[in-house]
C-alpha cells in the first residue's frame, strides 16, 4: 500500500485509550511476612592439604605425574600450563628436568613461572629438581625481510602517484 494511505487511515480514526491489564492477584502494600533465614554453619577447610607420596625422580613417574603437574601449573599461569602440556621432557642426570619448548612464546612463558614450577614438581618427588628449559631447534623466529623501494620503484607501482612524484618534484628519505 501506498505510505500516504496509510498515514490518512490513521489520521482519520478516532484515538482510543489503552488500558494496562492489572494484575490477576492484588498486590497488598505495607504487610510484611516474616522470613526466617536459617544461618548454616561454615564449612571448616581440613587442616591439611591431602598428603602427596614423594616419588623418585624418574621418566616412568614424570610421565605418569605430568598431567597433575600441568593442572597445577594453569592454576598459578595459564599460559605456562598450556605450554608444559605441548612441551616434550625427560629426566637427565637423576635432579634435572629438561623441557622442550617448540615456540619462543611457551619457552618465555615457562620461564616466567619456572621457580613455581620447580616447586610444585618438588612437592612430588624426594628430590628438589631444577629445570632446564630449551628452545626446540628449527622453530627460531624468522625475520622479516622489508624490502627497500626507490622513487623508480613507486612509480611502477601506481600511474596517479608517479604523475604525483613528477608534479610535486618528491624526494624519497630513508
Amino acid at each position: 500500500e501506498d505510505l500516504g494511505e496509510v498515514i490518512a487511515r490513521l489520521k482519520s480514526q478516532p484515538l482510543t485509550k489503552v488500558v494496562p491489564q492489572t494484575p490477576k492477584q492484588p498486590v497488598s502494600k505495607g504487610v510484611t511476612t516474616p522470613v526466617n533465614i536459617e544461618s548454616k554453619p561454615d564449612i571448616i577447610p581440613s587442616a591439611e592439604p591431602e598428603p602427596i607420596d614423594k616419588k623418585e625422580l624418574t621418566q616412568e613417574n614424570l610421565t605418569e605425574l605430568w598431567d597433575k603437574i600441568v593442572a597445577r601449573v594453569i592454576q598459578i599461569g595459564r599460559m605456562a600450563g598450556l605450554a608444559l602440556k605441548e612441551a616434550n621432557f625427560k629426566v637427565s642426570s637423576g635432579f634435572k628436568i629438561i623441557i622442550q619448548l617448540s615456540r619462543k612464546s611457551s619457552l618465555d612463558a615457562v620461564q616466567g613461572k619456572k621457580e613455581d614450577i620447580e616447586q610444585i614438581i618438588g612437592e612430588y618427588f624426594q628430590t628438589q629438581p631444577r629445570l632446564e628449559l630449551e628452545l626446540i631447534s628449527g622453530n627460531t623466529v624468522d625475520s622479516i625481510v622489508i624490502p627497500h623501494k626507490t622513487l623508480e620503484d613507486l612509480k611502477k607501482m601506481d600511474e596517479n602517484l608517479a604523475r604525483y612524484i613528477e608534479i610535486t618534484d618528491s624526494k624519497l628519505i630513508s
